[in-house]
């Protein structure tokens, strides 16, 4: 992977703020090219495009970090990533396996960032409803009892 960066200015957009402050959680640049719904851009112009169309994709992060609020968000095209969705995320854990990423435990000045960012974007307030496809599992099964 080339190291091209197109962004206009250091935190530029929604996309070039998101890059701020994910790049010292991520061990560098974005293993992905981001636009955001401002029409932004940050990260490498040959990595994977993934395109988040709305602030609901951070507030289901918030509420459901991981895999699990990014899912929600692919599965209700809030989120969309250009091409094959596995050979964008074999690339994303190549590249997170090469910088040794693992637990990742962020300072308080980059949480106070992110939290300030977030609410700039609009992404507080209640937890959005889960696609409609989701599973609602329910009973003792399920129970932390």
């Amino acid at each position: 992977m080339t190291a091209t960066m197109d962004r206009t200015a250091q935190g530029a957009g929604v996309a070039g703020r998101l890059s701020d402050i994910l790049s010292p959680l991520v061990g560098g640049e974005l293993p992905v090219r981001l636009t955001a719904w401002d029409g932004s851009t940050a990260g490498p112009e040959d990595a994977p495009k993934v395109t988040l169309y709305s602030p609901n994709v951070l507030r289901r992060l918030l509420w459901n970090p991981g895999e699990l609020g990014a899912a929600q968000a692919y599965v209700l095209g809030e989120l969309d990533v250009e091409g094959d969705l596995g050979d964008a995320l074999t690339h994303v854990w190549k590249v997170s396996a090469q910088r040794g990423l693992g637990s990742i435990t962020p300072t308080p000045s980059l949480v106070l960032a992110a939290v300030k960012a977030a609410r700039s974007f609009g992404a507080f307030g209640r937890p959005l409803a889960p696609p409609s496809s989701q599973a609602q599992v329910k009973g003792r099964l399920h129970s932390l009892a």
